[in-house]
């Protein structure tokens, strides 16, 4: 008969043949009499389970259920009470939408079939009509534990954790199992990813109000231990649910896990017999990380999992060297977003980041902050200094009011602009950071609709002020100032000089009116979220002002009036507030420069400097390390267990693109001579894929038609490293260097500019290594190199381009390299 009460037609006709008289569509079906016959016959339905279920200790809080309730079903049957929570779910599921069950209280179940998840139903309060609840049935009382022990939690956990009502053991058609009442949230952020991520303002709100969800429960010494996108809820704010996984910090993590959210370390106890996992920050950070990468990446699908289910995902994370490479590579993220969430995803725990502070940097907001690097294979040419797109002016004089008019045509103005900071840039440093011009100028009025945008960006930020959100102007608009000029002062000085000068419109100044006027309208009043995204809009749309071309063209004109002016007439000058004219390499126009790229000579990241090896024939630079065979448990920790190891070494195809194989292989032995003899280039390659692969967070690469692969970098470089312990490997002339630059790749927050200057040693030194002696010589030890200049290696090509450089490709790419 359970079968009868999952089918809604039978539970239909069964109610419609005891409510009134029989219908014909009642009498085709055989089931209905015979259930009928059963109730009204000598044999009675089974009686409600009344048992508690085990283990349960009922809490002595106010709003607890202490009583346990013995609930029936209104239809005349009850399931059998061994049924499992998925048997009495769909049983509810497939029940009357008008369909109501007692819970607890004045809490009633109600029926529906299309509850967000199985176990989860809509609740309604018999005398609160107004509000929206839901209940989660459970068979095990892990969450309703973690609900006792937030009342003890600081802070305040209505503002991070899904807010539970009540709780306690209840009876459903005769199953015996947990209900917990909660606030109904609008949706969790799986089925809202699609909007989410269609919003950039709402994907940064959503990551911060998860990371401060989270930051709030390590506070307290607990991990949440199943963060996912589905546990992650819309209340207005973006709160927590699901906390049956919730394990105090320091206990031991259970043996459960959304497996494409699994960290790696419990992976490995899951797949390969790994110890058991303790509670700790970096276990809920890894969770959190793959969280916000599936919020950055297309439709939320990683890379790393494409086409696998089930246990083949973890097998893939418990796999040595796995990373998410590819997919932070296709997130739609800035540089300094992805170096702080491959923190949050760095496979080994112990090097993982251990605080919420590493992914609330991915949320900062930042001018310039999404400007990238764009390379141009075989050009060189000097990127221009950021030139200035604050600028502020003064009136010099003595009156008690602003001039106005034929007054103020001659009265001398100071002109100054605020400087950009952690561009790469110095400015200021000679000829001072101002310039005197006369207010009838051509000078001033160029800078006048650059003085208007900074009177409207100042009275937005008041705005936000006023309202209780405080704005940092050096972090928000990347300015050396803390602060901006005053509002009024700014007014004065703009109507005054347009006394005397007609002026444009900037393209800024037309967003920030429109939020202008939206402030000033009778509805101005803006809830905390509308200030969010208010602040949030202005910063954008100034990052988008300063990094245009016609913005720099505008400023450039500014500095050549200012020269003019000051020089009387010729705009041949040296210096206007501290910014030089000269002609870099690879220019060719003057261009403005700071004083730092003006007593430099800029090198292109993609020019190519004569190696200093020139006599050396270029190889195959990028080499890796890898096994057919599953390497033995714990090597990393017990370097002898890799002595008898066979390792493959390839060569990198020098043009990737996704070659499936794009090389041969040679086979080495952990423990022999030969793998002693190439230690060195293998470890030369490490370091250079490292630098590498963090430099593409940045969104940075070699250039000059070179591609590599990084997917399985982080296993080589592990490989490598226990290698080198168990041949006391020597180190190289350029570790020092190379891991300066990695560190700083790593762990600094740098500007686009200042890895790009990085990613240029990088590049010098990766084409220093491919005429290097050292790597010919392994050549040789490897017994490949059977001429002098061979045009063949280890499965790849020798492929020589227009410009006379060597290019070492797979067949795959011998026709195609350009």
């Amino acid at each position: 008969m359970r079968e009868w009460i999952m089918d809604k037609r039978f539970v239909a006709a069964f109610l419609a043949a005891q409510s009134g008289p029989r219908s014909g569509n009642n009498d085709n079906d055989p089931r209905v009499q015979q259930a009928l016959a059963w109730i009204q016959g000598p044999i009675k339905p089974p009686a409600p389970a009344t048992s508690k279920p085990p283990n349960h200790h009922p809490s002595s809080g106010p709003t607890r259920s202490t009583n346990h309730r013995a609930i029936e079903l209104l239809a005349p049957t009850t399931l059998d009470p061994t049924a499992s929570l998925d048997d009495l779910c769909r049983y509810i599921h497939s029940s009357l939408t008008t369909t109501t069950w007692h819970i607890m209280g004045h809490f009633y179940l109600d029926s529906s079939d299309d509850g967000p998840q199985l176990a989860v139903f809509p609740a309604s309060h018999k005398k609160q009509t107004g509000k929206s609840f839901v209940v989660k049935l459970t068979q095990c009382d892990d969450e309703l534990a973690f609900a006792d022990a937030v009342d003890a939690f600081q802070g305040d956990k209505s503002a991070f954790l899904v807010d539970w009502i009540d709780w306690g053991p209840v009876t459903l058609a005769g199953v015996d199992c947990f209900a917990l009442v909660m606030e109904r949230g609008q949706g969790n952020c799986h089925d809202q990813l699609r909007e989410i991520q269609s919003d950039a303002f709402l994907r940064l709100r959503c990551v911060d109000h998860v990371t401060r969800a989270v930051g709030y429960l390590h506070t307290n010494e607990y991990v949440h231990g199943d963060l996912k996108l589905e546990n992650v809820v819309q209340f207005g704010s973006y709160k927590l649910i699901d906390f049956d996984n919730a394990t105090r910090m320091g206990h031991t993590m259970a043996r459960r896990c959304t497996k494409s959210y699994c960290p790696p370390e419990l992976a490995l106890h899951l797949r390969a017999g790994g110890p058991p996992v303790q509670a700790s920050a970096t276990f809920d950070l890894w969770c959190l990380g793959v969280l916000v990468l599936k919020l950055f990446v297309k439709n939320g699908v990683l890379v790393e999992f494409d086409g696998l289910d089930g246990d083949a995902i973890l097998d893939v994370i418990a796999a040595p060297g796995f990373s998410f490479q590819a997919s932070l590579r296709a997130a739609d993220v800035n540089g300094r977003q992805r170096k702080y969430l491959a923190k949050c995803l760095e496979p080994n725990p112990a090097k993982r980041a251990t605080s919420i502070h590493t992914m609330l940097k991915v949320v900062e907001l930042k001018a310039n902050a999404t400007t990238t690097t764009h390379l141009i294979p075989h050009q060189a040419s000097c990127v221009p200094c950021t030139l200035p797109c604050v600028w502020s002016l003064s009136i010099d004089h003595t009156r008690r009011r602003v001039p106005t008019g034929d007054a103020l045509r001659l009265v001398p103005c100071t002109v100054r602009f605020l400087a950009p900071q952690s561009t790469g840039c110095l400015y200021a440093v000679d000829g001072g950071a101002t310039a005197t011009v006369p207010a009838d100028s051509k000078a001033v009025q160029l800078v006048l609709p650059f003085l208007r945008v900074l009177r409207s960006l100042v009275e937005v930020v008041d705005y936000l002020a006023d309202e209780g959100l405080a704005v940092d102007v050096l972090t928000a608009f990347n300015l050396a100032a803390t602060s901006f000029p005053a509002w009024d002062a700014l007014d004065k000085t703009v109507q005054a000089l347009e006394s005397i000068h007609s002026t444009s419109v900037l393209s800024l100044e037309s967003d920030l009116d429109v939020w202008l006027e939206r402030m000033a309208g009778p509805s101005s009043s803006m809830d905390e979220m509308e200030l969010q995204r208010l602040h949030f809009d202005v910063v954008q749309a100034f990052t988008k002002f300063a990094t245009a071309p016609e913005t720099h063209e505008r400023v450039a004109d500014l500095l050549n009036a200012i020269g003019a002016t000051t020089q009387g007439g010729s705009e041949a000058v040296a210096v206007v507030c501290g910014l030089r004219k000269g002609k870099p390499a690879g220019a060719t126009d003057d261009q403005w420069l700071c004083a730092t790229h003006a007593t430099t000579t800029p090198v292109s990241l993609l020019a190519c400097p004569k190696p200093p090896h020139a006599s050396h024939h270029p190889w195959p630079g990028i080499w890796m390390l890898d096994t057919k065979q599953p390497v033995p448990s714990g090597w990393d920790s017990h370097v002898d267990r890799l002595r008898t190891v066979t390792f493959q070494v390839r060569f990198q195809c020098e043009h990737h693109g996704g070659c499936a194989d794009n090389a041969t292989e040679v086979d080495l032995v952990g423990g022999s001579d030969a793998m002693q003899r190439v230690l060195p280039v293998l470890k030369a390659s490490a370091q250079l894929l490292k630098g590498l692969t963090l430099a593409s967070y940045y969104e940075l690469a070699v250039g000059d038609g070179f591609e590599f692969d990084f997917q399985h970098a982080l296993r080589h470089i592990n490989f490598v490293a226990a290698l080198e312990k168990l041949h006391d490997g020597v180190p190289l002339p350029a570790d020092a260097a190379l891991d300066t630059m990695t560190d700083r790749l790593e762990n600094e927050d740098l500007e686009d500019d200042q890895a790009a200057e990085i990613m240029d040693h990088l590049r010098r030194m990766f084409l220093e290594h491919r005429h290097s002696k050292m790597l010919g010589d392994a050549i040789q030890t490897l017994g490949l190199a059977e001429e002098h200049t061979p045009v063949a290696l280890n499965g790849l090509y020798k492929t020589t381009l227009d410009d006379g450089n060597v290019r070492w490709v797979c067949a795959n790419h011998v026709t195609i390299v350009p």
